[in-house]
């Protein structure tokens, strides 16, 4: 499942959005009333999708067929890419990228949304096409300097970030920003620890770098990008309240969305949390009160949020 947020007129004004996963709907939690409901009878035929926001509308890009899971076969990339109207509650299909990739990072950047590595039947991909809503089509720009499945991607203003990952052959403490103007891609200083599937958000105007995995181990640290010095650091006391969380910034709040880790497969709740920069902990806002058996679920969220 992808945690999403949108702002569309007063009834989805501070939302956030769950979508995808295996077997499960659509949910919707409503910041202001503090509750999640069901949007069925909306589903998403993908999961693992990168999922971003563009003009208002959720996209979600490749990913898996999810009836390959339930039937024990060896999941397929998809090059499917869905918009998901929170107006109409509509799915819509999208021309399709030129590969199939799931696992991939997606973000936004001048309009224009950009599909970076992810695998291809589980071959890691340097390539990067960029989709132009205005023609509804895509087209390759350039290469990443590292192989990245399991990217993280965030943007800040006219770079495009991709953050980690795994290149098939170990997981990935660099990082490298995107130059539109000159279609390039720079290495810069790499992260503390390598990581993939890691949470990448922008708060006060900087970059944070939230969870994720090592090898078969769950990573609970955070660090922040500074820019200036070039120079990753460590922030000791936002770790993340739950294994394999995801974050988002919403109305200047960080939110973190996890699973909590037991023995109890068949009875995970995705948990909301808020994080108190004063105190300097996360408080627990909210759990959905639908039941989920999906096991990939904690391995699946993210988040993203279009303010008000």
């Amino acid at each position: 499942m992808s945690i999403y947020g949108l702002k569309k007129d007063n009834i989805l004004n501070g939302c956030i959005y769950a979508v995808g996963g295996f077997n499960v709907p659509f949910l919707r939690y409503d910041l202001n009333q503090n509750k999640w409901m069901t949007l069925a009878p909306i589903r998403l035929n993908q999961t693992r999708p990168g999922l971003t926001v563009l003009n208002d509308q959720l996209y979600a890009v490749g990913g898996h067929k999810i009836q390959l899971y339930a039937t024990g076969r060896s999941p397929q990339s998809l090059s499917d890419v869905t918009r998901y109207d929170p107006v109409q509650n509509t799915l819509t299909p999208v021309v399709n990228m030129n590969l199939r990739r799931s696992n991939v990072g997606v973000g936004v950047l001048n309009g224009q949304l950009y599909a970076v590595g992810g695998n291809t039947d589980g071959i890691p991909r340097s390539s990067v096409e960029r989709y132009d809503p205005k023609d509804n089509t895509w087209i390759f720009v350039a290469a990443m300097n590292f192989r990245r499945s399991s990217v993280g991607v965030a943007v800040i203003g006219s770079r495009l970030y991709a953050v980690g990952g795994c290149d098939g052959n170990s997981y990935l403490a660099s990082v490298e920003r995107y130059d539109p103007n000159h279609n390039k891609w720079t290495v810069i200083a790499d992260m503390s620890s390598p990581r993939k599937n890691a949470n990448v958000v922008i708060l006060g105007g900087q970059l944070y770098v939230m969870g994720g995995s090592l090898d078969s181990n769950s990573i609970v640290s955070v660090e922040r990008y500074d820019s200036y010095l070039n120079k990753w650091n460590i922030v000791p006391y936002m770790s993340l309240k739950d294994s394999y969380s995801s974050a988002v910034v919403a109305n200047g709040n960080l939110y973190s969305v996890g699973m909590r880790n037991n023995q109890y497969l068949s009875r995970r709740f995705p948990l909301l949390y808020r994080y108190d920069p004063v105190e300097n902990l996360w408080v627990h806002v909210t759990t959905a009160n639908r039941r989920t058996n999906d096991t990939m679920l904690e391995k699946t969220v993210s988040m993203t949020y279009i303010g008000v």
